[in-house]
């Protein structure tokens, strides 16, 4: 496929918004995009990640990023699976590398000129947002609706930044209806 609708999830969706400007998509669907709009919107969300300057136990950390990640307490029987799964993910990186990583991401994306800025002339077709995302508020999506009118939001209920693992039929529906719209 040489031109293939993109689907982004967080950081994804601002990998999707870049394909999308150099001509490799033929349209984008974000999903709870990071990153996208001026760095004050989405730098708010970051106290809740930083480390305190004492010592702290990464298993601790993980435990927190997940309950901010996603909409259902972790001990929920249909988030526990996932849970486990990014748990078993983040223990094969080292926590040291996986923080100074993410920090050196974040500090890039700063420096740049917001994609939200490009967005209107984008082949977009939709916004996929978890009402109870607590990592990119639902507010960042409304913003971005204004900038992007042509793209049609859906809000999905009891799902957090990652709706496609926590509501993954009402997540199939909402990008189907995304991929369906003109």
């Amino acid at each position: 496929v040489e031109r293939p609708a993109v689907v982004g999830n967080s950081l994804g969706g601002r990998l999707a918004v870049g394909l999308a400007e150099v001509g490799r998509a033929e349209s984008i669907v974000l999903v709870s995009p990071a990153g996208l709009t001026e760095p004050a919107t989405w730098l708010k969300a970051l106290p809740r990640f930083r480390l305190p300057e004492v010592e702290v136990d990464p298993r601790a950390y993980v435990e927190m990023v997940l309950a901010q990640i996603f909409a259902r307490p972790l001990t929920d029987p249909r988030t526990a699976p996932l849970a486990q799964a990014e748990r078993e993910a983040l223990a094969r990186v080292s926590f040291a590398e996986f923080l100074q990583g993410s920090a050196r991401c974040l500090a890039e994306m700063a420096k740049e000129v917001p994609p939200s800025a490009r967005l209107r002339s984008l082949p977009g077709r939709g916004l996929i947002w978890g009402r109870e995302d607590r990592l990119i508020p639902l507010e960042v999506a409304a913003a971005l609706g204004r900038i992007w009118p042509s793209a049609l939001l859906e809000v999905l209920e009891d799902s957090g930044h990652v709706p496609q693992l926590e509501t993954p039929d009402a997540f199939a529906a909402a990008l189907s209806r995304c991929l369906g719209a003109a």
